[in-house]
């Protein structure tokens, strides 16, 4: 995907569905362009089982009855088995290398959060690897199945996704000491102190391109 188109579709998030056009860089969004439960979730003062909590029932529209009990239990797995993986960027890790590990976590978490919950928690685990997504994302989208399987082929889009934004984005601007923080930052300028991940600006283009349409 060329950067600008990805732009496109930042704009239109933040603006309700209204294009405010391909500027760029744009201007800083006057409101931060974000429910701001989303920056709570990813604060990292707040427990790990609270922020996903915020995510999953207080932010978008995922709604989950969320058995407590075995939530501490998958996250202690999680710290036990598969902390590495919070470490992460999906720029830089071979997903096939880790195939087997990945699936395992979306297959734990989907025993308590289903295949959306699942997506949000571990995208706060780790906002730089694990890429959100909903039904109509994973269906119209990416054509993945609502399964571990599934969700692992979706990051393979998403990885490729990504690594063509940054490829179009070097091609107009040249290779900086951090490329991926320059794009994202151009996008969407920080905000309060706030910044985002290039994987969360491509959820922001997938939903206004997939999902919002099924809301209209």
């Amino acid at each position: 995907m060329y950067y600008k188109k990805m732009l496109t579709g930042v704009n239109a998030y933040y603006s309700e569905g209204k294009n405010r056009g391909d500027k760029f860089p744009k201007i800083p969004y006057e409101n931060g362009g974000e429910d701001p439960k989303y920056y709570i979730a990813l604060d990292k003062a707040i427990s790990i089982s609270e922020r996903i909590n915020i995510i999953v029932n207080k932010w978008g529209k995922c709604r989950l009855h969320i058995d407590n009990t075995g939530l501490q239990k998958i996250l202690k797995i999680f710290q036990e088995k598969y902390n590495k993986m919070s470490r992460w960027d999906i720029i830089q890790v071979s997903l096939w290398d880790n195939h087997e590990e990945i699936v395992e976590l979306f297959k734990l978490f989907m025993k308590n959060l289903k295949s959306t919950g699942s997506s949000k928690a571990l995208h706060i685990l780790n906002p730089s690897f694990f890429a959100m997504w909903d039904d109509a994302i994973r269906r119209k989208g990416y054509g993945c199945s609502e399964t571990e399987e599934g969700y692992f082929n979706f990051l393979l889009r998403s990885q490729k996704e990504i690594k063509e934004i940054l490829e179009t984005y070097v091609n107009d601007y040249g290779k900086s000491n951090n490329t991926s923080k320059e794009l994202s930052q151009r996008i969407y300028s920080p905000y309060k102190g706030h910044t985002k991940t290039l994987l969360k600006l491509l959820d922001e283009y997938n939903w206004v391109t997939y999902t919002k349409t099924e809301w209209k």
